[in-house]
Formats: C-alpha cells, sequence, structure tokens
C-alpha cells in the first residue's frame, strides 16, 4: 500500500485532538542548514515511526492513472514505506534534511523561515534597536 498525504499528515477526524487525545498529532519541522524548510502535523504512528526513525530515503518514477508519480521510499531498518507527497515534500525527504520534533512545551510555533541549532527553534526580531532570538513561545532566549 503507498501512502498519500491524507494517510501521512494530522487529522483531527482521525487521529482526534487535543485535550481528549494526549498527543493526537506528531508535530515535526524538517531543517536543512539550520532553517526549517517544512514543518507540518503528523499522524503520531507516522512521525514515530518513520520521520523521527533515522530513515533512509529513495525514490523512484511510477505511471499511475496515466500520470507519472514519484514514489518517496522510506526504510527505517528494513521496514519499508512507500508515500507520494507533494514536490515540495518529496524534495525535503530526498535531501539530507534534519527531522526535529516541535514540542508543546518548548516551540509551539515553528514555521518555515524558523531557525534552528543545538538550542533549539527561533526566530530574530529586534527589539529595542538590539537583535534577540525570540523561542516558538514568544520568550526572548537571548
Amino acid at each position: 500500500m503507498i501512502l498519500k498525504e491524507q494517510d501521512i499528515f494530522y487529522s483531527q477526524e482521525r487521529d482526534g485532538r487535543y485535550p481528549e487525545v494526549e498527543r493526537p498529532a506528531c508535530p515535526i519541522a524538517f531543517v536543512i542548514g539550520g532553517d526549517v524548510v517544512f514543518a507540518h502535523g503528523f499522524s503520531p504512528s507516522i512521525g514515530d515511526n518513520i520521520f523521527l526513525s533515522n530513515p533512509t530515503y529513495s525514490s523512484r518514477v511510477e505511471t499511475i492513472d496515466g500520470v507519472e508519480t514519484e514514489i518517496v521510499i522510506a526504510n527505517v531498518n528494513g521496514t519499508i514505506t512507500e508515500m507520494i507527497v507533494n514536490d515540495l515534500f518529496t524534495s525535503v525527504l530526498l535531501s539530507d534534511s534534519l527531522a526535529v520534533p516541535i514540542s508543546r512545551t518548548t516551540s509551539l510555533y515553528v514555521n518555515v523561515g524558523w531557525k534552528y541549532d543545538e538550542n533549539g527553534f527561533f526566530q530574530t526580531q529586534t527589539i529595542n534597536g538590539v537583535s534577540k532570538r525570540v523561542n516558538g513561545m514568544g520568550q526572548v532566549i537571548s
């Protein structure tokens, strides 16, 4: 079975919502060169067992319903998962990206364009004429 975006991205109808479900989504940021290039909530089983499990990615092109379609193949310790996702996410997965979980307690809001380093997610904002690091909770961190 080839998974499609509706199978892997968070769905409130399928996965529930907080606080009724303790962890309905697995939010992940994909980082390249310190920049967040893709961020989304995933079904917890997909996020935990594929994207955060250090997979190796490859792809193949297959004709599906008369259309050439790129299928991303994630290999986690010999377990293969095939996915059809949009072109941007395909490019991110096939690049040398780092998948980083977005935590409700440390980085509630993270999106494309944010930065990431060993200290976590941040944006740079000028406050009182001084450039400051601001985390996902809106707090100045340096």
